[in-house]
């Protein structure tokens, strides 16, 4: 005697079902491979603009901003000030929230959280300090223009190097 076989629901369900899995899977890899591809950087001259100088933040302060750069294969920022009155910027590097942040064109807020940095209470005028940031999620290429933040005051138009 012949025994009809009937076709399995289960079976074709899943062909639909692991149809849209990998349908899926291909484009958050897309969306993945596009978010890690590293921005062109600027030209020659964009990477050299000159670095504006803040009145207000020399002031209060006692330090001057003079460079941003990309260090470490883009990894790692390295800001570097140099101090104008030591007394003032003792201001600046014994507070966690004073300490510059760094604002990226899209918005991205580079900052010391969690990274315990002080260089001491024996900060000397004319002398070139550095603080290293996280670049996160490649926020900064060569040739951008950010915002760098200390305390209140801002200095806008900082060229990344």
């Amino acid at each position: 005697m012949a025994t009809l076989k009937m076709p399995n629901p289960a079976r074709q369900l899943s062909m639909p079902v692991v149809a849209a899995i990998l349908g899926a899977l291909l484009i958050v890899g897309a969306l993945l491979w596009q978010q890690q591809q590293v921005r062109e950087p600027a030209s020659l001259a964009q990477r050299m603009a000159p670095m504006p100088v803040s009145a207000e933040i020399e002031a209060k302060y006692g330090v001057r901003i003079s460079q941003v750069a990309l260090i470490a294969d883009r990894g790692l920022v390295d800001l570097r000030y140099t101090v104008i009155d030591p007394d003032k910027a003792a201001l600046m590097t014994d507070s966690i929230e004073s300490l510059p942040k760094i604002v990226a064109g899209n918005g991205t807020v580079l900052d010391q959280r969690g990274a315990a940095h002080r260089h001491g209470q024996n900060l000397e005028a004319g002398t070139t300090y550095f603080l290293l940031y996280s670049n996160t999620k490649n926020a900064l290429v060569p040739g951008d223009t950010v915002i760098v933040r200390v305390g209140e005051l801002t200095i806008n138009g900082v060229p990344v190097r």
